[in-house]
């Protein structure tokens, strides 16, 4: 009906029927989020009138007649509505100074003193004067000045403030409700301060001695924890950074003042938040520096500024619980890490400051959980281990923590060193990382008897236990003799886990000691004194005296099959470092494990080829001992139960006589007889087992070993065939077992194989398909 008359230009019934709409603001039966609702409809209905009244002065009706005819709505919400619209084209005019018109405007907006109605009524009038306020550069600088603009703002925000508040004066019954409906108008309330930030007339000095002082006594006129909390951080995001800088110690004077119940460490975090940020941007030229020297002043001095000022305020414990304390603290530490970085000094100190604060008390269990956060952080951030471990406080504040705390912050920093490519290179920081991670190495003093209140399943102790040894190949020196006593040391902590830790974490230490050697020799072959003998190592591994004290000797009491293969690649390695007698010692070893484990094995056949593998790789063995150890090998053929298990072993000790300085006639024997197994193996049996030998045969032929002529290889077809033909003899039905024809596929590959070797070398030509 509004914009129907408006269309009409029908003068008094457009009034008319604004105001019936506007009386629908009236109501104080709407929660403020459906108030919200309706004055969105209604504001936009609004604007529709300010163009009606610009075309009707446009028409020769004057601005004042209209501004006089509209203070006689009938009711107070929408003639006050109406005088805003019109006062907005009033301003617009010039007929009379902005500054009188806008006066006016807020001394009659005091009529409305309901909270959500006048709240969104001086909302409205702000808004609606948004762009008609005197400002710098603004299309009324003329009309006023910038102080005027401010006055204005700063007295809606006291009404708005005073209205706001109001609201907490509720019964006990509806304190909750009225709790959601101030913090849904809140942000009507903090705009005003946005408005103020948004003056480009606002200077530095200004906002010091005129905008902050009256901000902050408006706000701490309220002993009132929600208003102070908000319109604080409201401050804190709004103004410029280079305000805040200004202005600090009047901003953190200020909040001596707080009354009980504001979180005063979330008002301090967000304030040094801002300003790391800013000096960040500074750093990486985002921001251009002003370069006041008050500026870099206060920069330097930020972080002393910020502790002196919690600490002062930390005394009221009304204010800083035990947990809120060691927030404020983490805060200061992120302060730390972005304005002075490289400086860990001060974030030692800050953790002096968290030791300072629980000497001789228990944090509690949220104390526990911020110093978990403020610990897991600063590893986050650092992520250099031994930034951290150089830090003299970290491990003291970590004592005062429970178990589970400890363990978890324990975890943490065995993630961040396992995955930095920083190593831990001095004794002090090795033993200041056992003394972090201890709940993972051993049980501690405090630690529950009952694993099951510690894992809630058995992987995640496995994969506990497996970051602790990727942690252990985090040690590292350039000096040799201190990284042996780095392991040495190492090796004691681990030896206090238990059997069912040193299965296994030894397992790495037995690595790290084979790599240590390897790379002993390698320095001595360049020229280089290491201060270690290369068979040091070695001796930390497998004891030579048979006490049974080395790394290897009691990770084979734990799980013996797992290191067999470790004893191997010791031995292989010791034959790398020339060190026969070790490698002699370590092979008889790994034969014991197979003797006393093999049988019962189901993995025998891979434990064997392990052997042989291992076997064949050696270069610096004497003679006598490989002759020892090769006929050993030999001999466990017959542990075997099947001939063709034994065949097959057979043939693969044919490879341990390819070196230069073996028995090299035996090659062929080990080939004989294993075609010898075979024909006594059962039938079922034959023709795979003599599919492994002929390829056995095409491996030594290639190699031209000693004495394996095509004609063995020419022989090896004939016995595949022999047995495959035995089979269609005795009908046996092969269709259907996967052995078999596994061995076909291998067989008919293999004879591919010969014929491209025949197309490319002539000595493969003798060999008849």
């Amino acid at each position: 009906l509004m914009n129907e008359a408006i269309g009409n230009k029908q003068f008094v019934a457009t009034l008319r029927y604004a105001s019936q709409l506007l009386a629908e603001l009236r109501t104080g039966m709407l929660n403020p989020s459906h108030y919200y609702e309706l004055y969105c409809t209604v504001f936009d209905q609004l604007s529709q009138l300010e163009m009606f009244f610009q075309e009707e002065a446009n028409r020769g009706r004057t601005v004042d007649d209209v501004y006089e005819v509209v203070q006689h709505a009938g009711n107070i919400v929408p003639r006050l509505y109406l005088l805003i619209t019109v006062g907005c084209v009033f301003i617009k005019s010039r007929q009379a100074p902005v500054t009188e018109i806008i006066r006016d405007l807020v001394e009659m907006c005091k009529g409305v003193q309901h909270p959500t109605r006048g709240l969104f009524l001086r909302h409205h009038l702000l808004t609606m004067l948004k762009s008609k306020l005197p400002d710098l550069n603004g299309e009324y600088e003329q009309d006023g000045t910038v102080e005027d603009s401010y006055n204005f703002i700063l007295q809606n925000f006291k009404e708005m403030v005073w209205l706001w508040v109001r609201m907490e004066n509720a019964k006990q019954q509806a304190k909750n409700r009225k709790e959601k409906e101030r913090n849904q108008l809140r942000i009507l309330v903090g705009y005003n301060i946005v408005r103020l930030s948004q003056l480009e007339g606002i200077t530095k000095g200004i906002y010091r001695d005129n905008i902050l002082p009256r901000v902050l006594e408006i706000i701490m006129s309220y002993k009132e924890p929600l208003a102070q909390q908000y319109l604080l951080e409201v401050i804190i995001q709004v103004f410029p950074d280079e305000f805040h800088l200004y202005t600090l110690s009047v901003l953190l004077d200020s909040l001596q003042n707080v009354c009980k119940g504001v979180d005063i460490q979330a008002v301090l975090a967000a304030l040094m938040d801002r300003l790391g940020n800013y000096v960040v941007s500074l750093r990486e030229g985002i921001t251009e520096s002003s370069g006041s020297k008050r500026e870099n002043r206060v920069i330097g001095e930020m972080f002393e500024i910020f502790g002196d000022k919690i600490a002062s305020l930390a005394q009221k414990e009304d204010l800083f619980t035990g947990s809120t304390f060691v927030q404020s603290q983490l805060a200061l530490i992120n302060l730390a890490i972005k304005t002075y970085p490289g400086e860990y000094d001060r974030i030692d100190a800050v953790l002096g400051n968290v030791k300072d604060r629980f000497t001789g008390r228990t944090p509690d269990v949220e104390a526990s959980k911020a110093l978990k956060k403020l610990l897991a952080q600063l590893m986050d951030e650092v992520k250099d281990p031994n930034i951290v471990l150089d830090l003299a406080n970290f491990g003291t504040v970590i004592e005062v923590l429970p178990f589970k705390v400890r363990r978890d912050i324990a975890i943490a920093l065995s993630t961040t060193a396992a995955n930095s490519d920083k190593k831990i290179n001095t004794m002090d920081r090795v033993a200041k990382l056992f003394e972090v991670i201890a709940p993972l190495v051993y049980p501690v003093h405090d630690a529950p008897a009952d694993s099951a209140e510690i894992y809630s399943a058995p992987e995640e102790f496995q994969e506990e236990q497996a970051l602790v040894s990727r942690v252990l190949h985090t040690l590292d020196s350039d000096d040799m003799p201190t990284l042996m006593k780095m392991y040495s040391g190492a090796r004691k902590q681990l030896g206090m886990g238990g059997s069912e830790r040193l299965r296994i974490t030894l397992k790495a230490m037995a690595f790290l000691y084979i790599k240590a050697a390897i790379r002993i020799r390698k320095l001595t072959a360049a020229g280089t004194e290491t201060g270690v003998d290369v068979s040091k190592p070695f001796a930390y591994l497998h004891d030579p005296d048979g006490k049974g004290k080395g790394v290897l000797d009691v990770l084979s009491e734990e799980v013996p099959e797992e290191c067999f293969s470790i004893y191997l690649a010791a031995a292989n390695a010791s034959d790398v470092c020339e060190c026969g007698d070790v490698t002699y010692d370590l092979l008889v070893r790994a034969f014991t494990i197979y003797e006393e484990n093999a049988a019962k094995s189901k993995e025998q056949s891979i434990m064997m080829s392990s052997i042989i593998s291992a076997m064949c790789a050696l270069r610096n063995m004497p003679e006598e001992s490989y002759t020892t150890l090769t006929t050993k090998v030999c001999q466990y053929t017959a542990t075997f139960i099947q001939k063709h298990d034994q065949a097959i072993i057979a043939s693969l000790c044919a490879n341990m006589f390819l070196s230069p300085d073996a028995e090299k006639e035996r090659v062929y024997e080990c080939m004989k007889r294993a075609s010898k197994l075979v024909s006594g193996s059962n039938l079922m049996h034959q023709y795979p087992a003599y599919v492994e030998i002929l390829n056995q045969f095409l491996h030594l032929y290639a190699a031209q070993a000693h004495n394996i002529e095509a004609k063995n290889i020419v022989t090896a077809i004939e016995l595949v065939r022999e047995a495959n033909d035995k089979l269609r003899e005795e009908e046996k039905d092969s269709k259907n077992n996967a052995e078999i024809e596994k061995a076909k596929v291998y067989y008919r590959n293999t004879s591919k194989y010969i014929r491209n070797r025949s197309g490319q070398d002539d000595r493969w030509q003798e060999i008849e398909m």
